[in-house]
């Protein structure tokens, strides 16, 4: 809705002698009168969707109503997802008329302040995502100032929206999951070493559901080399993860070499055992060691010997 002022209409109103106190006419009957050539500095695609109307009072005063479907581009920063807060601007100009000849207010806005009048409106601030800042609350609903701002003599209007995520969602679905398969996967430290098919469950599966969640979350957002709390907080705790899978390895490993070793130690126990029974023998019949191995070896066949 846009109103300007254009001496040009002025009227008798019926208290001056005039037929009528107002005059409306359809959008498509009001291409007669001057309209400001406004345009949205940072406008990416728009639509006009129905009719338009314009109402024009005795001062010269012209109310023009359309239904503009737009959408802006706003540089958005997800660094602090999902904590992250947006100020979403539409900037309004005109296209040929200079601050000299035309002046910008939003609505009920003073002529050169710098931030007045009624800029953005809202019926409701119903909203399961986002929740809307520095919004004041009028009969109305909700609505926030204009910003007016002179550049190289061109007024421009601002008209701005601050949003903040609403973080329930990718707490309920994406920290507090990831914070469970970290604690499940050090469950393993627990369980018998001996138990390694149940050991490398807890240890891999959550490993490989933390890089699951984390390409879920760069699906939703563009591709962008920046950081972002979210995708950090997920990459620590892939990390820890990891470690635990890590641990599991060195722990298998170690108990590889363990079993190697005490299948050694049997083996010396074993050649122990035959070493003391020869020695006993040798005792019993008054020779040495060396002098009972050596007759032993001469008078017992090759393939009897074990």
């Amino acid at each position: 809705r846009r109103w300007w002022t254009d001496p040009r209409l002025a009227f008798n109103a019926t208290a001056e002698g005039g037929c009528f106190d107002a005059v409306e006419l359809p959008g498509s009957a009001a291409n007669g009168i001057w309209r400001p050539d406004l345009y949205i500095d940072n406008l990416h695609e728009a639509e006009l969707v129905g009719a338009s109307l314009v109402h024009i009072w005795p001062n010269g005063t012209v109310w023009y109503s359309e239904k503009l479907v737009a959408s802006v581009k706003v540089p958005f920063s997800f660094s602090a997802l999902p904590f992250d807060r947006h100020t979403i601007p539409v900037r309004v100009a005109s296209y040929s008329q200079p601050s000299s000849n035309l002046r910008f207010v939003a609505r009920g806005g003073d002529v050169g302040a710098t931030e007045s009048g009624v800029g953005l409106k809202l019926l409701s601030a119903a909203n399961n995502q986002w929740n809307f800042r520095r919004m004041q609350t009028g009969e109305e609903g909700l609505w926030s100032p204009g910003r007016v701002e002179t550049r190289d003599g061109w007024d421009y209007l601002t008209l701005e929206l601050l949003v903040e995520r609403q973080p329930k969602y990718y707490i309920d679905q994406v920290v507090y999951p990831a914070i469970c398969f970290c604690c499940m996967s050090y469950s393993q430290f627990f369980v018998d070493p001996a138990f390694a098919p149940a050991r490398a469950t807890l240890a891999f599966i959550p490993m490989l559901i933390m890089r699951t969640m984390l390409t879920g979350v760069y699906a939703d957002f563009p591709r962008s080399s920046s950081y972002m709390w979210l995708s950090d907080f997920l990459k620590c705790v892939n990390f820890l993860v990891l470690a635990s899978a890590a641990q599991f390895a060195v722990v298998q490993f170690f108990r590889m070499v363990e079993k190697q070793r005490e299948a050694h130690l049997e083996g010396l126990k074993k050649v122990k055992g035959a070493v003391e029974k020869i020695q006993k023998k040798s005792s019993r019949e008054g020779k040495t060691l060396f002098e009972y191995i050596g007759n032993f070896m001469a008078h017992t066949p090759a393939g009897s010997r074990s």
